[in-house]
This record gives C-alpha cells, structure tokens and sequence, in this order.
C-alpha cells in the first residue's frame, strides 16, 4: 500500500519546490514514487479563471480523480495540493450570491478528503514571495491564508506536522519515508485521526469556519 503524503501552505511557501525535490529523491533512492500536481494550476496555465466556489467542486472531483489513477504498487506519492484544500478556497472566494448547498457540499467532501493521507505537512514560508505569473495573491494575502489554513485545521483536530518551506523540510521527510519503508527499524506511527466528523453536523456547522475567521473578500 502507498505511503500518501499531502503538502499544504500557503502560496509560495514551498511545497512545489519541495514536492519535486521529495520526488528527485526517492527516484533516485530506486523507490517507486509518484507526483501529484495541481490541477487548478494546470488549467490556470491553459487560461481559465476561478469565478465561483462551483468551481472548487470541479476542482475537487479532478484532484480526486488524479489521486486515485496511482497503482497500489507505487511505494510513496506526494501531492502538493490534496483534496481538502478545496473548501478553504471555496470559502477564500465565497461571496454572498454564492450557493450555500455547494459550500455545504464540498464540506462534507472536506471531511472525507482529510481522511486520505498517512502524512500532512503544513510548510511555512521562509523566503521571499514570488508572484510566478500564476498565482494571484499578494504576500498579504498569501499570509492570512497560512494563518487561516491552520484555523480550519486546528478546528478539525487535523493532526500535522509544521516544516520550514526550505531543503530541510525535504530531507525530513525524506527521513519519515525512510522509516516507513523499513518497519523494522522502528514501531510505525499511525497518523492521529481525524475525530471530527462523527459530531460535525452538530458541533460545527459547515459555514462556522467562513462565520468565524473570515475567509476572503465577503467580509469587511
């Protein structure tokens, strides 16, 4: 079975860079390993813009779909932009015309999609921002979402690990998978889980996170 590792961070962070630097590495440490981009980036590229949080739905559903086509024979794949990112931009760029039963929806997503992972990272910027011609946050902007990411987070007992977006974080991991690739040398961690979502419909509602930390243009 794969070792699934998610990256996540705010732009320009360093999990791209990192991503395909833990890839380099296990290719050339002969471990079949794969590298799961970002659709939405991929598409950006082609000229498409993100107008509505339906959008994030389609974004969803193609980050799944890109996730899933990875055999089971692969030992590690590493995905700078898991699934669950989803609702958070849904709630970055909600406004008030859009559709609470897609938000409510891709929430309920959400909680699914946290459960795919043996390994999240939350990187933090360490260098200077750069706007790479595709992405459309400032370095304001970039911030509040790193401080607001792990607000969802932590209000779902998301268990992750916090690594500087640099080579040191590369060799970290690089070091977690050895470990996991030979059981022997030690007692495998299993990943907290995430305990959430049996009492989520009636501790949080899938608004609360926009409600409670304001994501995006929506709120004054």
């Amino acid at each position: 079975m794969s070792i699934k590792i998610a990256l996540v961070g705010a732009p320009s962070c360093g999990k791209s860079t990192c991503a395909a630097d833990v890839f380099v590495n296990c290719k050339k440490k002969g471990i079949k390993v794969e590298l799961i981009q970002e659709f939405a980036r991929e598409q950006i590229n082609k000229g498409w813009t993100i107008n509505s949080i339906a959008e994030q739905f389609i974004i969803n559903l193609n980050q799944r779909r890109k996730e899933d086509i990875i055999p089971k024979t692969i030992d590690v794949w590493i995905t700078d932009s898991p699934a669950f990112l989803t609702y958070f931009y849904a709630l970055w760029h909600m406004t008030i015309n859009d559709s609470n039963f897609i938000l409510s929806e891709l929430y309920k997503q959400f909680l699914e999609d946290l459960e795919r992972y043996d390994q999240i990272y939350f990187m933090n910027r360490v260098k200077d921002y750069v706007m790479d011609g595709t992405r459309e946050q400032t370095e304001i902007e970039s911030d509040l979402i790193s401080n607001q990411l792990k607000v969802l987070l932590d209000m779902h007992h998301v268990y992750y690990t916090e690594l500087p977006g640099d080579d040191g974080a590369v060799q970290y991991i690089m070091n977690y998978i050895d470990k996991e690739m030979h059981p022997e040398n030690k007692i495998r961690i299993e990943r907290i889980k995430n305990t959430f979502k049996e009492s989520a419909s009636t501790t949080v509602p899938f608004s609360k996170p926009f409600e409670i930390i304001h994501f995006g243009p929506y709120n004054d």
